[in-house]
């Protein structure tokens, strides 16, 4: 959540974005927290794996 603040404090209007694992529900809880929204439009099917991206003010 700090990242986030922080971000917002010294980036203003760039966007703030996340990503994780399927199975990692906690970092995706976090980032949803931290005030993200699931992007599914951004999502990374890496074969093997699924990449989740978060982001805000995307």
């Amino acid at each position: 959540m700090e990242a986030v603040r922080l971000a917002e404090e010294l980036l203003p209007g760039l966007p703030v974005v996340a990503y994780t694992s399927v199975d990692n529900i906690g970092s995706q809880r976090t980032a949803l927290a931290a005030g993200l929204e699931r992007r599914e439009d951004l999502d990374e099917d890496r074969g093997t794996y699924l990449d989740l991206y978060l982001a805000k003010d995307w």
